[in-house]
């Protein structure tokens, strides 16, 4: 969707026509719902210029397994000093560690970055 600039609806007649079934979860569909607004976002909404990330466990019946999160609504009071976050912007992504973070939260979110790139 994002390298081809496609819709969600776009992309799945795409998949579906290469595959035959193409039956994505809802959670998964709902990201790339959300994935459309950033691509089609014009003008540039506040959302797509500025990107969030709290690093939060995956689910709560996995919580050693830690996750890039993005926030719906990006700004500098979602920062907990607890916490450790992504922030990207257009021309660079930033690792904002809190001061009483643990350490398997800071290590997962530099590990994060690559997967946000």
């Amino acid at each position: 969707m994002w390298r081809e600039g496609q819709s969600f609806d776009d992309a799945f007649q795409y998949v579906e026509a290469a595959k035959g079934i193409a039956d994505p979860n809802m959670g998964f569909a709902c990201q790339l719902l959300q994935c459309q607004k950033r691509v089609h976002a014009f003008p540039l909404s506040p959302s797509s210029l500025l990107r969030m990330y709290r690093i939060a466990p995956h689910s709560p019946y996995d919580p050693l397994h830690l996750v890039p999160k993005m926030l719906n609504d990006p700004s500098p009071s979602a920062l907990d000093s607890r916490g450790a976050f992504i922030v990207h912007i257009p021309s660079a992504i930033y690792v904002w560690i809190g001061k009483n973070c643990e350490a398997i939260r800071e290590r997962d979110a530099r590990g994060a970055v690559c997967q946000i790139v």
